[in-house]
């Protein structure tokens, strides 16, 4: 899983809105378009017992939203493969 700096991110022009289509829903996201300013980082050496905790959506914040996604990694097929499990948690305050 690879994070961006969303202080990195053109919110203007790096973000745009998309269709996500389900079977009995559509939902709109945000893609991100590639843009070399952008800053992006991920935990190479991650370890199965320890998680990573980041912002998906902050409604104070026009972009408190961090930009993530899954890629193959340049050690290729020689590593053991990870799993993403994804646990959402609301916050009132």
């Amino acid at each position: 899983m690879a994070f961006c700096d969303r202080s990195t991110v053109d919110h203007a022009n790096d973000l745009v809105t998309v269709d996500d289509v389900h079977p009995n829903y559509v939902n709109e996201v945000l893609n991100i378009h590639h843009n070399p300013e952008q800053a992006w980082y991920f935990a190479p050496y991650q370890q199965p017992q320890e998680a990573m905790i980041f912002v998906e959506h902050d409604s104070r914040k026009t972009n408190g939203a961090v930009p993530h996604c899954a890629f193959e990694h340049e050690r290729g097929d020689n590593v053991p493969k990870r799993e993403s499990v994804e646990v959402r948690a609301l916050v009132f305050y």
